[in-house]
């Protein structure tokens, strides 16, 4: 196998590169909209904490303690005791960052979710992948803290102890069960998104957003392979191990930017030009739809006449689907945006139902006696 140095190099730079740039548009996409931080937002400056220190050791492991490469046969047996030291240790603080990485990203999507889908049927779901995540990080910082008895051994062979978890069923049992996670994560927003009474175009758009994601799936998956395949007795673990963490690695950075990337609407308004923007926009015989400055996913508002009371700060939030009004009158869909600034127009809003996106973009769902035009 040639040497994979180059390549954890590569991983590093491209994935926390884009990692980097996708949590510093998503503070500045707070800061355009005015938004106090939630929970999301400081799960996510951890999973970026903790990610930079997994990308930090996989730089000092591929620069100085032969990560991807093969050990020279001619290094002496106390050379290379000493290499294969330094790995297992630097193996061990990889497998701590990737835990609490993983489990922060996971956090994450789950409180936005709770955030977005205040009045909505998978807020159940939420809650049970929220406690499986919580229970995810405590097995596997349990397993990892445990390997060996006592912990010092697993890198320090001249002492007395020993190993009882096999490395290679523990990375895949845990891969594993984080990997079915992500993908019921996954899913989760697209059950409610499918619902809304809205064109196929900004359906595919806005699930296109959460489907991000699926890139960390992938990584999983190859994760998945190279821990089946590893042989914990190899005398070449620099090399054969490279793979799962080069990829362990891509997997992280990109949870990140998965995470972030639902949020970053109002900076793509600020780049693209509105007319990219509302490409899916175009006229439609029951919904109409216009795009303002500072269109964005995360605040999506869900009022009817009995909510109106309630307090905004704590509903501004909110994604739901209506499916049909109170009243028999058929609805139909009014997509529509206006600056803070802007009232509406329509005397009779106040009587009306609606699904509002608050601040930018408002998704208004109305009876047909009120569409003009």
């Amino acid at each position: 196998m040639p040497g994979l140095q180059n390549n954890a190099y590569a991983a590093v730079s491209i994935t926390w590169g884009a990692a980097f740039i996708a949590v510093i548009l998503r503070i500045y996409a707070r800061r355009l909209t005015k938004q106090d931080w939630w929970f999301d937002d400081y799960f996510c400056v951890s999973a970026f904490v903790f990610g930079s220190a997994y990308n930090s050791v996989i730089i000092v492991w591929a620069a100085d303690w032969y990560l991807g490469q093969e050990l020279d046969p001619t290094l002496s047996d106390q050379q290379r005791e000493r290499i294969l030291l330094y790995n297992r240790l630097l193996m061990l603080c990889t497998e701590y960052c990737y835990a609490f990485s993983i489990a922060s990203s996971k956090f994450t999507i789950l409180s936005l979710y709770w955030r977005l889908f205040k009045h909505s049927s998978i807020r159940i779901p939420i809650q049970i992948m929220l406690a499986a995540s919580l229970a995810w990080i405590l097995l596997r910082i349990f397993m990892v803290s445990l390997q060996c008895i006592p912990l010092k051994y697993f890198w320090d062979k001249s002492i007395n102890g020993r190993c009882g978890i096999d490395e290679s069923q523990f990375f895949f049992g845990t891969v594993l069960t984080h990997f079915v996670m992500d993908i019921i994560i996954i899913t989760l927003p697209i059950i409610e998104v499918r619902k809304l009474h809205m064109r196929l175009g900004k359906k595919l758009a806005i699930i296109g957003l959460f489907l991000i994601g699926s890139v960390v799936c992938v990584a999983s998956i190859i994760v998945l392979i190279e821990s089946i395949t590893y042989d914990e007795k190899t005398t070449q673990m620099p090399r054969d191990v490279a793979l799962n963490f080069i990829w362990g690695d891509v997997e992280v950075n990109i949870a990140i930017v998965s995470s972030c990337f639902p949020l970053l609407r109002p900076v793509f308004s600020l780049i693209l030009p509105k007319s990219f923007l509302s490409s899916f926009s175009s006229r439609h015989p029951t919904s109409r739809a216009t795009h303002s400055h500072h269109m964005k996913l995360a605040t999506i508002h869900i009022r009817t006449n009995k909510e109106k009371g309630n307090d905004e700060s704590s509903s501004k939030h909110q994604l739901a689907d209506l499916e049909r009004g109170h009243g028999a009158e058929p609805i139909q869909t009014v997509i529509s945006s206006h600056p803070r600034s802007s009232r509406s127009s329509s005397s009779g809003e106040g009587d009306m139902e609606g699904i509002r996106v608050r601040n930018d973009t408002m998704v208004k769902i109305l009876p047909a006696c009120h569409l003009r035009g």
